[in-house]
């Protein structure tokens, strides 16, 4: 099982991710019931410490991929110029345009490939009952398997996020 990496990203988002998960919105089998045994003051206390944190400079081993050759390349087109197929937008966008995450988008760079993978295909079935997931079902609609693993490979490869990396444009 892949997890994301917490460290750095904005905490808006953290904090709105936990009540997601506390309302049921976004389920998962470890988070899920954390998130309901939070109060409200728990959960912004939980998120300023995770915004707080560096990145590991190096990722464990087990987390990362090795990328195909060409798969980065294409990767990279795709986050930055869309691209992957008909309607699919640049990650960029949305993300930063090094993956640092922006407003209440989180941040991306250093992300496993298999986190970012399992999530957009996760999306590509469209199981996101998650607002926000709502609108990646509609990003990767267009997009192929091909483009999705790229697309993991290249996020992995980006430079992890320094504290508050993801929380500049916070709202």
């Amino acid at each position: 099982m892949a997890i994301p990496r917490l460290a750095g990203a904005a905490p808006a988002y953290l904090q709105q991710q936990l009540s997601f998960f506390a309302a049921g919105k976004r389920t998962s089998f470890w988070m899920t019931p954390f998130a309901r045994a939070l109060t409200p003051q728990q959960m912004r206390a939980v998120a300023a410490y995770y915004a707080a944190q560096s990145a590991p400079v190096e990722a464990d081993a087990e987390a990362l991929v090795p990328v195909p050759a060409g798969r980065h390349a294409r990767g990279q087109t795709v986050f930055e110029t869309g691209g992957g197929g008909a309607g699919v937008m640049p990650c960029a966008g949305c993300h930063g345009p090094a993956g640092q995450g922006m407003g209440p988008f989180p941040p991306l760079a250093g992300q496993s490939a298999p986190y970012v993978l399992g999530q957009l295909r996760r999306w590509k079935r469209g199981s996101d009952r998650d607002p926000m997931g709502k609108i990646m079902v509609m990003e990767v609609r267009g997009m192929n398997d091909a483009d999705m693993q790229a697309v993991a490979a290249f996020v992995q490869s980006l430079s992890g996020n320094g504290p508050g990396s993801g929380s500049g444009n916070a709202q």
